[in-house]
C-alpha cells in the first residue's frame, strides 16, 4: 500500500524523499527521534525514520560512532551532521522540525486515497479503453514547483563541451571522529578566548585529517589571534593546497598582502603572484578568473617584471578587448620595450578600444571627455613611433576633428600642408570654400579653443620631424606654450621636450626661449636639462653661460662624464683656460676614465720630470735660464724657480731642468725645506732605480727573445729549401713520398710562425703587426711627454722649442710603420702565406677536413700580416671557398661569399652572382643558403641597396629599424643618389625565401627584379615556377589563375629563349616547358615538349665539335633527361614496349 497525498491539500504531508535529500535526515541519529521540543514524535516521524535508516548515511559512517557525537552536539542544539555538511540554516530551526510531525488522524484518513489493482493474467492491463499503466509515483507533486526537476534542468548552465564527464559525485567522506572531537575543542575554545588551548587542539584537528580546509583555516585565525600573522598564513597556505578552491587561494593572495602592509617585499610578491597563478590554474574559465589575473599582473609591474606584466596583460586585453584602462596599461608596457612589433600590436588594440569607448562624444561629460583626451594622447605616442609624421598628422588630426564635435566634417583632409582647421583664430579659415559655404562649425570652441595643449604641441613635434618647410607651422603650435613661461612648473615636461626637438633640430635660438622659463625650478630640473641647455648656449657662442650649465649638470650627476669633456673642450677649445681645463681633466682621471681623453683629445697637466741618472750630459746644448723656462711654459705650470746663486756648474741651469735643486742649493734654506727636498730627492731616486732595473730585465728578455729567434733561423732555413726544392712536385707529379716531405716541412714551418705572439695578438686581430721589439718600461711615456713639452712651447711662438731632440733620451728607438718589417727570417710574408695556402690545399686534397680548417681558420685568417694585406686576405678567402667545395661545407660556402659581397659593399652584381653560383654549386641539401643568418644577410643587403637608392622623401615612408645609422653612413660615403638597385640580389632573395617554405612572400622580390629586367629568363622562370608550385599545393585560393599567371611567365620565358641563336637554349626552353607539364600531370602536352628536346641533342652535340668545346667544357644536352623522363611517362601509363626502346637508344652508356 502506498500513500499519495493530495495534491489540492495544504496541510498534506511532504515527500519524505524531498525532506531526507535536503538534509533532514542529519538530524536523525538516536533510535527514538523527538521533536524539537523534546517530546516524542508521531507515528508519521517515526515512519521517516526508518525511510532514513534504509538510505545510505550522509557522512559514510557504518560504525556507529556518530551516534555519541551526534548526542553530544545535540545538547548545544546543533546537529553534527548539519555542522559538518553545511546544511542551510532553515533545517536546524525548531520551527522546521516541527513542520515535519504528522498527526495519526491524517495517516489514517490518508487511507480512504488507497489505490489498488489486482494483477492481470500474463501481465498485461485488463478491460477495454485506456490501459491502466503503472502506479503513479511521487513525483507528481513537485509538478510546478521551484523543485520541479524539468525546470531546474532548464536553469541549468550547459557544460563545456571540452569538460570530462566524470559520472555521478561520489558521496562525501566523513572526516573522523578524532577530528570532529578536536575541531569541536578548538572552536569551543576559540570562542571563550583559551587561544592556547584552541591552538592546541586545532593542530590535533588538522594531524587527524589534513584535507579540511575548516581546520586550517580555524588554525590560521587562532594563530593570527595571537599575533602571529606568518604562521597564521602558512596556515592558510596549507590549507589551500588541500582543498584546490580557487576562491581560497585567492583570499591567501590577498591576505599575504594585507599582512605586509607597505613593507611588500619580493618574497611577499612571489608569494602573492603564486597564489593567484594556483587560483586561475584551478579555474579554467577565463571570465571566473578575470581578477586575479590582473591582480596578478600588477604584481609583476610592482615587481619590475614587465616582460611578464606585459604577457599576462596581452591576454587580458585578449578577454576584454574593449576595456580601454587595460589597453592603456597594455600600450605603456609595450611602448617600454622599445620594440616596433609590440608597439604595433598595442596601437592595434588601442586604435579599436578608442573606437569603441569613444564612438560618440556628444553625450560625454567634461570629466570623462577629459579622460577620453588622455586615452589620445598615449595613442598618439603609439602611433608616432610606428608611422611616418605625415600620417600621424593626419591621425592626430581625425581623432581630434572627433573628439571636438566635428566628425562629419571630413573635407578638413584635404588641407595636410597646415593645420588652419586647429588655429585659434578663424583668419586661416576662411580661405576654405566650405568654410565660406557655411558646411563648418563657427563655434571656436570646437577647433583650436578646444585642443587640448598636450596635442597641440605633439602635433607641432610632428610637425617638427617633417622637412624644414614644416618649422613654421611647427612654432605656431608651440607659441601657445609661451603664455605659461611666467608659471612653468606644471607644464614643464612640455617645456623641456620641446625644447631638446627644437636643439635636436640645430633650432637653438627658438630651444633657448623653451630651455630660460624653466631654469629657475627648484627640485624638476636633471643633469640631462642642463647639458642641452648647455649645448644650445655653446652653439650660439655663450660660452660663459654653457660653462655654468655643464658646472650644474656635474653638480647633480658627480658620474656625469659627457658633463666633465663638454666642460673641458669648452675651457680647452673656446675659452682658453688651460688650468680650468687641467681640473677639469684631472676630474676625469679621477673617475677611472683617463681613456677618454685620447679619443676626445684632451691635453693632461705636463709634469716636471727628474734628470735621468747619467743622461745631464746629453743636454748640456739645452741651456736656457730660469727666466726663459718660466715664461715659457706657464701654460705647463712649471713650478716657479727663485733666483740664487749657482754654487757649482757642475750640471744644466736652465731648460727643462731649471725646476731641479741642484748641488748644494738648500744650504740657505729652512730645515723643513730642505729636508722635504731632500725627501724628494731620494724617491726620485729609488724611482730612477726601479726603471733602471726594469730597463735591464727587458733588455735581458729581449736578449733571450732574439737567441730563441736565432736558434730557429737554422730549422727555418732547412724547412724552407726543401718546401722551395719540392714546390713543383705538387702539380707535376704524384708521387705521394715527395707530397708527404714537402708537407712535413709546411708543417714545421707553419709551427714555428703560429709560436710567434706578434703575429697572433692575444686581444684583436685586427691589433696591426708593429714589430719585434718594444721600448723599454718608462721610455715610451718619458718620450710622450717630452713631444708634448716641445709641442706646446713651439705654440708659444718665440722659438723656444723649435731646436729641441728627445732621442736621446731612450736606448731603442720606436720605428715609424714604414720601417716595419716585411719578412720574417728572409721570407717575405705572402711566400709565408703561399705555404699555407697550398698546405691547406694539400689537406684538403686528402680529405684533412679538420686539419685543413685549422690551418685557414688559425693561420690564414687570424695573423695580423696576413689579415691587414688586402690581396692576401683576398687570397685567403678564395682558399676557404676553394677548400668548401672540396668538403662540401654550405656554412664555410655562405661565409666566404658573404665576405666578397661585403668587400666590394653590395655595389656589384658580381658579387651576387658569386653569391649564388656558390650556393647552386653546393650539391645536397644546402640548408644555409636559407638558414636565419644567411637570410637576414641577404635583407640587409637589400635594404641597403634601397635606401641608397631612394630619394630622401621616400625613405622616410619606412621604418630602417636599427639599420638606420649604418644606411646613412654608407650614403654619406658613396653620395646620395649614387645608389641604384640590383636585380641579381633581389632574385636571390626571393630564392632564399622560396625555399623556406614562403612562396608567396618570393613573389613580390621576384616582381621587382622583374621590374628592373622584364626580359630576363632566369627571372621569368622563376616567377613561373613559383606561381605553378603555389597553385598546386593543397590550400590555394585560385589554383586555376596560378596556373595561368605561372604559364604566361612561362612563355615569356619561352620565347625569349628561343630567339637565341644557340641550339643548347631552344633545347633548355623546350625541355623547361616539358617539364611544367609533367609536373601539372598534363603529361599528353609534356609528350610532344620531350620529344623536341631529344630531336635537337644531335644539333647540341655538332655545336660543342664546331666550338671544339669537349668534356667539362662541352655544353650541357638535355637529351637524356627528356628521355629520362618520357621513359617514365611510358613505364607509368603501362607502355613498356615504348620506355623499353627509349632506354636501349637513349639511356644506355
Amino acid at each position: 500500500m502506498e500513500v499519495y497525498p493530495d495534491p489540492t491539500d495544504d496541510e498534506a504531508e511532504p515527500d519524505p524523499y524531498f525532506v531526507l535529500r535536503q538534509g533532514a535526515r542529519g538530524a536523525i541519529h538516536t533510535s527514538e527521534p523527538r521533536s524539537g521540543l523534546g517530546e516524542p514524535v508521531s507515528e508519521a516521524a517515526r515512519q521517516y525514520a526508518l525511510l532514513a535508516n534504509q538510505l545510505p548515511n550522509v557522512t559514510g559512517s557504518q560504525n556507529g560512532e556518530d551516534d555519541v557525537a551526534a548526542s553530544e552536539d545535540e545538547a548545544e542544539g546543533i546537529p553534527m551532521a548539519n555542522r559538518y555538511l553545511n546544511l542551510h540554516p532553515h533545517f536546524l530551526e525548531e520551527t522546521d522540525r516541527e513542520d515535519f510531525s504528522v498527526d495519526e488522524s491524517e495517516i489514517e484518513a490518508a487511507t480512504d486515497n488507497e489505490v489498488t489493482q489486482p494483477p492481470t493474467r500474463g501481465g498485461l492491463a485488463a478491460g477495454k479503453g485506456r490501459g491502466k499503466g503503472r502506479k503513479r509515483g511521487w513525483k507528481w507533486a513537485l509538478k510546478g514547483t521551484a523543485h520541479d526537476p524539468k525546470l531546474n534542468k532548464g536553469s541549468q548552465e550547459k557544460p563545456r563541451s571540452n569538460v570530462k564527464k566524470t559520472g555521478r559525485r561520489r558521496k562525501t567522506l566523513d572526516p573522523g571522529h578524532e577530528f570532529k572531537i578536536a575541531q569541536m575543542r578548538a572552536t569551543r575554545a576559540f570562542v571563550e578566548g583559551q587561544l592556547d588551548e584552541a591552538l592546541e587542539a586545532a593542530r590535533e584537528a588538522v594531524q587527524a585529517n589534513p584535507e579540511i580546509f575548516a581546520a586550517h583555516s580555524l588554525l590560521a585565525e587562532i594563530l593570527l589571534a595571537k599575533g602571529q600573522k606568518q604562521d597564521s598564513l602558512a596556515a592558510q597556505l596549507s590549507g589551500a593546497v588541500t582543498a584546490r578552491d580557487a576562491n581560497n587561494w585567492i583570499m591567501v593572495a590577498q591576505q599575504t598582502l594585507d599582512y605586509a602592509g607597505d613593507e611588500r617585499t619580493e618574497e611577499v610578491l612571489q608569494q602573492a603572484i603564486f597564489c593567484y597563478t594556483q587560483a586561475i590554474d584551478l579555474e579554467k574559465r577565463e571570465e571566473n578568473n578575470f581578477e586575479a589575473r590582473v591582480s596578478k599582473m600588477h604584481l609583476w609591474m610592482e615587481l619590475g617584471e614587465f616582460t611578464k606584466a606585459r604577457r599576462d596583460c596581452k591576454q587580458l586585453v585578449g578577454l576584454r578587448p574593449h576595456d580601454i584602462e587595460l589597453v592603456r596599461q597594455m600600450a605603456e608596457l609595450c611602448a617600454m620595450t622599445g620594440d616596433n612589433y609590440e608597439t604595433s600590436m598595442a596601437r592595434k588594440s588601442y586604435e579599436f578600444a578608442l573606437e569603441e569607448a569613444y564612438a560618440t562624444v556628444y553625450n560625454l561629460s567634461d570629466d570623462e571627455l577629459g579622460v577620453a583626451w588622455s586615452h589620445l594622447n598615449i595613442y598618439l605616442e603609439l602611433v608616432d613611433r610606428t608611422a611616418v609624421p605625415a600620417d600621424t598628422i593626419f591621425i592626430t588630426k581625425r581623432h581630434a576633428r572627433k573628439f571636438l564635435g566635428r566628425a562629419d566634417e571630413n573635407f578638413w583632409d584635404n588641407y595636410q600642408n597646415d593645420d588652419r582647421e586647429l588655429d585659434t583664430e578663424h583668419t586661416r579659415r576662411y580661405d576654405v570654400i566650405e568654410y565660406q559655404q557655411g558646411r563648418a562649425s563657427r563655434d571656436r570652441a570646437k577647433y583650436g579653443d578646444g585642443l587640448p595643449l598636450e596635442i597641440r604641441i605633439k602635433l607641432g613635434l610632428f610637425r617638427l620631424k617633417m622637412d624644414k618647410a614644416q618649422r613654421a607651422e611647427a612654432m605656431l603650435h608651440f607659441e601657445h606654450l609661451k603664455q605659461y613661461k611666467d608659471d612653468p612648473e606644471t607644464l614643464y615636461d612640455m617645456f623641456f621636450l620641446v625644447a631638446s626637438q627644437l636643439a635636436a633640430k640645430s633650432e637653438h635660438e627658438e630651444a633657448i626661449q623653451y630651455f630660460e622659463p624653466i631654469k629657475n625650478l627648484q627640485g624638476v630640473l636633471t643633469d640631462d636639462y642642463w647639458m642641452r641647455f648647455g649645448s644650445s648656449l655653446k652653439a650660439l657662442a655663450r660660452y660663459e653661460d654653457a660653462a655654468e650649465c655643464y658646472l650644474k649638470a656635474g653638480e647633480l650627476n658627480p658620474l656625469n662624464i659627457n658633463a666633465r669633456i663638454d666642460l673641458a673642450h669648452l675651457y680647452q677649445d673656446n675659452l682658453g683656460d688651460k688650468e680650468s681645463a687641467f681640473k677639469v681633466v684631472e676630474e676625469i682621471i679621477g673617475l677611472n676614465k683617463k681613456d677618454v681623453l685620447r679619443r676626445e683629445k684632451l691635453h693632461m697637466r705636463p709634469k716636471a720630470k727628474a734628470p735621468k741618472k747619467g743622461k745631464r750630459s746629453r743636454q748640456a746644448d739645452v741651456d736656457y735660464t730660469s727666466e726663459e723656462v718660466e715664461s715659457s711654459a706657464d701654460d705647463l705650470a712649471v713650478k716657479p724657480v727663485r733666483a740664487r746663486k749657482k754654487r757649482k756648474p757642475a750640471a744644466p741651469t736652465g731648460g727643462i731642468f731649471a725646476g731641479l735643486p741642484q748641488d748644494g742649493e738648500d744650504a740657505g734654506l729652512d730645515p723643513e725645506e730642505a729636508k722635504r727636498r731632500k725627501q724628494e730627492a731620494r724617491r726620485a731616486a729609488r724611482r730612477q732605480q726601479k726603471i733602471d732595473e726594469g730597463r735591464s730585465k727587458l733588455t735581458k728578455a729581449n736578449e733571450r727573445k732574439m737567441e730563441v729567434l736565432e736558434s730557429m733561423a737554422d730549422k727555418i732555413a732547412e724547412n724552407y729549401e726543401t718546401v722551395e726544392r719540392l714546390w713543383p712536385a705538387l702539380e707535376t707529379t704524384a708521387d705521394e713520398a715527395l707530397i708527404d716531405e714537402w708537407m712535413d716541412a709546411a708543417v714545421t714551418l707553419y709551427e714555428i710562425f703560429r709560436s710567434v705572439k706578434h703575429f697572433f695578438p692575444t686581444r684583436d686581430k685586427h691589433q696591426q703587426f708593429k714589430g719585434f721589439l718594444r721600448l723599454e718600461p718608462g721610455e715610451a711615456k718619458f718620450m710622450n711627454e717630452m713631444e708634448t713639452w716641445k709641442k706646446q712651447l713651439e705654440a708659444n711662438g718665440d722659438g723656444v722649442g723649435e731646436n729641441m731632440d728627445f732621442t736621446e733620451f731612450y736606448t731603442a728607438p720606436k720605428a715609424p710603420d714604414d720601417n716595419v718589417p716585411k719578412d720574417f727570417y728572409s721570407i717575405p710574408f705572402d711566400v709565408w702565406h703561399h705555404i699555407f695556402v697550398d698546405l691547406a690545399l694539400m689537406y684538403a686534397r686528402r680529405s684533412r677536413q679538420a686539419a685543413c680548417y685549422q690551418v685557414i681558420d688559425d693561420g690564414l685568417y687570424s695573423a695580423n700580416v696576413f689579415f691587414h694585406n688586402p690581396e692576401i686576405l683576398n687570397t685567403t678567402q678564395a682558399t676557404s671557398l676553394c677548400c668548401g667545395f672540396i668538403f662540401n661545407d654550405s656554412e664555410r660556402l655562405c661565409f666566404a661569399a658573404r665576405w666578397f659581397l661585403n668587400r666590394l659593399d653590395l655595389r656589384s652584381g658580381a658579387s651576387f652572382q658569386l653569391f649564388s653560383g656558390v650556393n647552386r654549386l653546393s650539391f645536397g641539401n644546402n640548408l644555409w643558403f636559407s638558414a636565419g643568418p644567411t637570410q637576414k644577410h641577404m635583407l640587409r643587403s637589400v635594404k641597403a641597396l634601397d635606401y641608397h637608392y631612394f630619394t630622401p622623401e621616400v625613405r622616410k615612408r619606412f621604418d630602417w629599424s636599427l639599420q638606420l645609422p649604418t644606411l646613412r653612413k654608407r650614403v654619406e660615403k658613396h653620395g646620395d643618389g649614387t645608389g641604384h638597385l640590383d636585380a641579381n640580389a633581389l632574385l636571390t632573395y626571393g630564392h632564399m625565401v622560396g625555399v623556406a617554405n614562403h612562396s608567396q612572400s618570393a613573389l613580390p622580390y621576384f616582381f621587382r627584379a622583374y621590374a628592373l629586367q622584364p626580359d630576363n629568363i632566369s627571372i621569368n622562370l622563376s616567377i613561373a615556377t613559383m606561381y605553378i608550385q603555389n597553385a598546386m599545393k593543397r590550400q590555394t585560393d585560385n589554383r586555376q589563375y596560378g596556373v595561368m599567371q605561372g604559364l604566361s611567365f612561362l612563355y615569356n620565358y619561352y620565347d625569349t629563349r628561343s630567339r637565341s641563336e644557340g641550339m643548347l637554349e631552344k633545347q633548355e626552353a623546350e625541355y623547361n616547358i616539358a617539364r611544367t607539364w609533367h609536373m601539372l600531370g598534363l603529361t599528353h602536352l609534356a609528350i610532344g615538349s620531350y620529344e623536341k628536346a631529344m630531336a635537337m641533342g644531335q644539333a647540341v652535340d655538332d655545336e660543342n665539335e664546331e666550338k671544339n668545346m669537349r668534356g667539362e667544357h662541352s655544353l650541357e644536352n638535355f637529351a637524356q633527361e627528356a628521355a629520362f623522363a618520357l621513359m617514365n611517362i611510358y613505364a607509368i601509363t603501362g607502355n613498356d614496349t615504348a620506355a623499353m626502346e627509349l632506354t636501349e637508344k637513349w639511356l644506355v652508356l
